[in-house]
């Protein structure tokens, strides 16, 4: 089982405990650094692309790691997001304003007001 750290604090209640005891492994990801989250983007687009230029400018990837912290998954998130719109509105290049502008759309959709939180 691999999970952030609020899982970790649910399960560790005494209540779960037979539910915790069947879990096998547990882990956490830590965040990456800037110069990981580049190398991990460089990679995934190597994989995905083969030999095409990489579109991610250094200042979008720079925007990147702020707005994600360095979580892998929000980093995935946000890169995909991004190079959806790049191919969407025909630019070639992923730049810090359009990471601003997948990041802002994100949390504006994660945060509508009027639905209840639980």
């Amino acid at each position: 089982l691999f999970a952030q750290d609020d899982l970790r604090n649910t399960l560790a209640r005494p209540k779960l405990h037979n539910f915790r005891s069947r879990v096998v492994m547990a882990s956490t990801l830590d965040p990456l650094s800037a110069d990981e989250l580049r190398a991990m983007l460089q990679f995934r687009w190597q994989v995905a692309s083969g030999s095409a230029q990489h579109p991610f400018t250094t200042e979008a990837t720079q925007v990147l790691y702020q707005h994600s912290a360095g979580m892998p998954r929000e980093v995935n998130i946000l890169a995909d997001n991004a190079l959806l719109l790049a191919f969407m509105t025909g630019q070639r290049q992923i730049t810090d304003e359009l990471i601003d502008q997948v990041a802002a759309d994100r949390k504006q959709n994660l945060d509508r007001k009027g639905v209840p939180h639980g």
